[in-house]
């Protein structure tokens, strides 16, 4: 699993395959393991991204009062990332 830094917890997610970005998202008690069968077939034509949003899976749970919008910079702060190495590499 690859990680991010974002204030100050780790947040961890998986990358598979190669093609146009595609991020799964899993709902509340969850993880990116929920994603697993489709991830088989999602990556033989796209480069997904599967992370374990704050407080689940391994990722550490953020500080303070958690809105949806600390959700989506995670998600941002992500997809940054991946698609700067896509884009480079």
């Amino acid at each position: 699993m690859k990680q991010i830094i974002f204030r100050n917890k780790k947040i961890f997610y998986c990358t598979e395959g190669k093609g146009n970005p595609v991020m799964l998202l899993h709902g509340f008690a969850e993880d990116h393991n929920i994603w697993n069968y489709q991830v088989e077939r999602l990556k033989e034509k796209f480069f997904v991204i599967i992370p374990d949003l704050p407080g689940s899976g391994l990722s550490q749970i953020l500080e303070g009062k958690i809105s949806i919008d600390d959700y989506a910079e995670v998600i941002k702060a992500i997809a940054d990332v991946e698609i700067i190495n896509l884009s480079s590499g």
